[in-house]
């Protein structure tokens, strides 16, 4: 299994974007963002992938390790979040909208975005599943904002 931290797989004519940080419930940070951001753009630019050779783009978590549950994603890295909290409200107002911006790049693809919630979704989490065209989850999964 790859250690980078959001993977990109192609399945016939589907691009397979999946977290791959089971052991944090694929917890939303910088690098995380950062990673997706890069997937994405990647793909509406044509880098790596044709986008023309694409016909949906489904978004999951990768399988958990033995024994856990599985995550789409648990929602914000909470020791990321707490490290925040001693920043100033103007920078971390900026800092959180180009964080959600990375995740929400998903919507300026062509093509239908599918999240398959194989577990957890919570918080930001589940808004990255809302902002897919389809969601598709299993029976196990759990889904919840619990902003405060």
């Amino acid at each position: 299994m790859s250690s980078a931290p959001v993977t990109l797989k192609r399945v016939g004519r589907v691009a397979q974007i999946s977290f791959n940080q089971p052991k944090k419930m694929n917890a939303l940070n910088l690098e995380i963002a950062a990673a997706f951001g890069d997937i994405v753009d990647g793909l509406i630019m044509g880098r790596g992938e044709n986008l023309s050779d694409i016909g949906a783009v489904v978004i999951t978590g990768a399988p958990p390790p033995a024994g856990k549950a599985a995550a789409f994603s648990a929602g914000g890295d909470l020791a990321w979040l707490k490290a925040k909290h001693s920043d100033s409200a103007s920078r971390n107002s900026q800092i959180m909208r180009d964080f959600y911006w990375k995740f929400l790049k998903i919507r300026n693809l062509p093509v239908p975005t599918i999240a398959a919630i194989n577990g957890s979704a919570i918080g930001a989490g589940f808004c990255l599943a809302l902002a897919c065209d389809i969601r598709i989850a299993a029976e196990s999964a759990k889904m919840g904002l619990t902003f405060v």
